[in-house]
């Protein structure tokens, strides 16, 4: 082998060991916990600025039959700032030794997980009491050991334990076969069990199929918890929370914000809901703002913040009425995004121009 061939295997091998990485590094519940974290406190440190949205909003309705009617239907508008009492979560506390390790959802020969060829890897859950570090600690750690069909599988995997859960991470290879179905057979064991815990489960590889999308999912409580009163949270959240983002903010560059950007949208699950970035350095909004000596730049800037809040809301209404339909190239947040960057530069004058309109004589309109 010369040293180009070496050289593209390198970087071959490199890129799919980066993919996997960042694979396992989003799907970590204890990332994912501390992402639900700083993306709440976020919310909460912005709250104040956008109380007004929820009596806006409604009003606009009131006076909108149109607008009435097209939310009126699943998508009611509720108030995400009255809170309400819900349940608390625990701090988990996990054992140094599990007493069970069993895996969340069985299958069967006749009843296996299905993982579609076109997958690099798919996931098994297990629910435990054991702590998070039993598999990485110095002393007295837990083995894991995967087999399949009888022989200790080589390919690439990752167990990752988080408050209680458990999850597998299998890479699949060329060596899968469509239809095959494959008997996998996870062992636990440590210095303080006998007898290991061991969980059977059985994959069969099917033909490849198109992504699913759905609703981004809420996170899982630890295993052992108890619920009880404590938070407050919103009662039957449907507004989005609204974050104002300039040059300045952490957001405009972990969001992918240029002067172009308009609405940035995120899906954080039915916890947080929807999270609304507006950009308040958009070119169209500063240009309208020193050009327009009429209108206050407050007034200007609000009016162009929930054109693209109610803009952005119609889209996902849209989208859950099956009218807007999403793709593999082009996700709802990104359709959002596209849309509202290109209305951007007509929004205030087109909302000027129709004022003017309101004013003039009926007569005079050519219709």
């Amino acid at each position: 082998m010369n040293s180009r061939d070496r050289l593209v295997d390198s970087s071959e091998l490199r890129n799919e060991i980066e993919k996997q990485l960042e694979k396992i590094l989003k799907e970590h519940p204890g990332l994912r916990d501390l992402k639900h974290k700083r993306h709440k406190e976020e919310i909460e440190n912005k709250l104040d600025d956008s109380k007004p949205l929820v009596d806006i909003v409604e009003n606009i309705m009131k006076r909108s039959p149109s607008l009435s009617t097209l939310f009126s239907s699943g998508f009611r508008i509720k108030n995400p700032f009255k809170l309400k009492e819900t349940e608390t979560e625990k701090k988990f506390i996990g054992k140094k030794f599990p007493t069970f390790f069993k895996i969340d959802k069985e299958s069967s020969e006749e009843k296996p997980k299905e993982c579609p060829l076109n997958q690099t890897s798919f996931r098994v859950q297990f629910s435990t009491d054991v702590s998070n570090d039993y598999f990485d600690r110095e002393i007295d750690k837990g083995e894991h050991k995967l087999l399949i069909n009888g022989v200790e599988f080589e390919g690439t995997k990752a167990l990752n334990l988080w408050n209680g859960h458990a999850t597998l991470n299998i890479n699949t290879n060329d060596l899968f076969l469509n239809g095959n179905v494959y008997e996998f057979t996870s062992i636990v064991s440590d210095i303080n069990h006998i007898e290991p815990f061991i969980n059977k489960f059985y994959v069969k590889m099917v033909t490849p199929s198109k992504p699913k999308r759905g609703k981004n999912g809420g996170r899982k409580k630890p295993s052992s918890n108890k619920s009880g009163k404590g938070d407050k949270s919103s009662d039957d959240l449907a507004l989005p929370n609204v974050i104002e983002v300039s040059r300045d903010d952490r957001n405009w560059n972990s969001k992918g914000f240029d002067e172009y950007t308009a609405l940035y949208t995120e899906n954080n699950g039915e916890d947080l809901g929807w999270a609304f970035y507006i950009n308040t350095d958009n070119i169209h909004l500063l240009n309208e703002q020193k050009s327009n000596k009429k209108v206050d730049v407050n007034i200007l800037k609000a009016q162009y913040k929930y054109s693209l809040v109610i803009m952005g809301m119609s889209m996902i209404k849209a989208s859950e009425d099956k009218v807007l339909v999403e793709s593999e190239d082009f996700e709802l947040s990104k359709m959002i995004s596209m849309f509202t960057s290109s209305i951007s530069p007509v929004i205030l004058p087109l909302l000027a121009s129709l004022g003017e309109l309101v004013e003039m004589e009926s007569e005079t309109l050519i219709i």
